[in-house]
């Protein structure tokens, strides 16, 4: 896997990543099974973001992530890349990807933790 360009969010801060395996995604999300979201932004730019697959199951106090275009609620650490390409390798978070954007427009955190 080439190395990614990405954006860990967590409960209070976003901070730019490479990710370089799968074992990358679940160091970062602090987590044993990842599951990957594709939605569209506001400004019609698709992103993959990445979660823990059993974080509604998990114990202890996590972000609670819900995109106003994806019917469930995410759980965990997130990380945000860039959909996969015709290949199906996944791409860098597009490059004019705006954090406070996604956070203020995309995201609301229901219920905040460590």
């Amino acid at each position: 896997m080439k190395p990614i360009k990405a954006y860990l969010l967590k409960h209070n801060y976003c901070e730019p990543i490479t990710i370089d395996s799968l074992e990358g995604y679940y160091r970062a999300i602090d987590c044993r099974l990842v599951q990957a979201v594709d939605v569209k932004l506001t400004s019609n730019t698709w992103v993959s973001c990445w979660v823990d697959e059993e974080g509604l199951f998990s114990s202890g106090i996590k972000p609670f992530w819900r995109l106003w275009n994806y019917p469930d609620p995410l759980v965990g650490n997130m990380v945000v890349t860039g959909v996969p390409d015709s290949n199906g390798c996944t791409t860098d978070a597009p490059k004019d990807f705006e954090v406070h954007v996604l956070v203020r427009e995309q995201l609301q955190v229901i219920m905040g933790g460590g």
